[in-house]
């Protein structure tokens, strides 16, 4: 008897939207069961290449992003790559899979058998599916049943990330960064008469502060940037810390993969949305073994591995170099900045920000 080819996909984020566009178009399942999860969906939008299969709700992103200084004096652009914003639809699958189980039922077990996963839930009932696929996020169900530990190095200086909307009072249509020493602002227009304010601070120090604590740390920006926390509400500031991209555990139990977040040991820093792009690589390596009945998770994993150690790269060259508030660093950063053409400079970070 073959192994079955149902697969049970697991979260209700941007991600897991991904994982079932790329399993149903490619008709790589028999049938999917989904567990619906409680997954935080971050801010109000995620973006995903224009390439990718369309989602719905979807709206071009702005085509170039600039680095501006403190005083919002542009130092030089960057064209983007395709995308599109998605608003997220939470646990909104119904009709697109075969069955959906209760949200808050938890897998407690995965075993390997040799008709296919053996997945034991909370409840106590089992499924017998062919693969077991996590994408549930940071807080991901497959952490409490890893087969490895993944690596957890205390990070003293993460950086303190705030982030919210506000009436775009701008009209841009430009992504934009105004940089600081240890500080930076992001605005992303991301539909009519909205933007989305990042706020991050590279600091051993901080936590959840209010609006008024807001203003007051990023007041060297000026009264454009400080004028966006004169009405708002403490309750809208989604706070978080960003970390170094640590280890990962992309097979965490038998039968199971891990796409994207859930398979990472902390909260990494991330910008220009790179978690989605890092999802789609994932996604096309798992489908071409899927397709060819030949899944391994040992294969998965190290491809997985490899496409970490690129998404690494990235995410280290950004957080130095605008967020790094050494002595000696600082003076040469601006020069930098300031001598190197911007063609150069725009080569370089396209190289290092968008993985293609």
């Amino acid at each position: 008897m073959s192994k079955s080819k149902d697969i049970l996909l697991v979260g209700s984020g941007l991600t897991a939207e991904l994982t079932l566009k790329s399993l149903r178009e490619k008709g790589l399942a028999t049938k999917i069961v989904h567990l619906p999860t409680q997954e935080s969906v971050e801010g109000s939008f995620s973006c995903v290449p224009t390439a990718s299969p369309s989602l719905p709700d979807s709206k071009p992103a702005p085509t170039r992003a600039r680095l501006l200084n403190i005083w919002g004096k542009e130092l030089f652009s960057l064209e983007l790559p395709k995308l599109s914003f998605v608003k997220p639809k939470g646990s909104d699958f119904e009709g697109r899979v075969e069955s959906t189980l209760s949200c808050g039922l938890k897998i407690v077990r995965t075993q390997d058998t040799k008709d296919g996963a053996l997945v034991t839930f909370s409840d106590g009932t089992e499924l017998l599916c062919g693969l077991v696929v996590f994408a549930d996020g940071s807080h991901s169900q497959a952490r409490s049943f890893w087969r490895k530990l993944a690596k957890i190095q205390e990070d003293k200086f993460a950086i303190r990330r705030w982030s919210f909307n506000v009436p775009d009072w701008s009209s841009s249509s430009t992504w934009d960064f105004r940089w600081a020493p240890g500080k930076s602002v992001e605005f992303v227009p991301f539909e009519e008469k909205q933007l989305h304010v990042v706020l991050r601070f590279k600091s051993p120090f901080g936590g959840a502060l209010n609006p008024a604590e807001l203003k007051e740390l990023f007041s060297e920006f000026g009264r454009d940037v400080t004028g966006l926390f004169d009405d708002l509400e403490e309750a809208s500031i989604l706070c978080e810390k960003e970390s170094n991209i640590e280890d990962a555990v992309f097979s965490p139990a038998p039968g199971c993969v891990s796409i994207g977040e859930a398979a990472w040991a902390a909260r990494p820093f991330l910008t220009f949305h790179w978690l989605n792009r890092f999802v789609e690589k994932q996604l096309e390596v798992l489908a071409e073994q899927l397709r060819l009945e030949s899944y391994q998770p040992q294969s998965f994993e190290a491809q997985s591995c490899e496409l970490l150690e690129e998404l690494k790269s990235a995410e280290s060259f950004f957080r130095k170099f605008l967020h790094e508030d050494h002595v000696l660093w600082r003076p040469l950063r601006a020069l930098l900045v300031r001598i190197l053409p911007n063609a150069v400079l725009s080569s370089r970070l396209r190289r290092r920000f968008y993985m293609f």
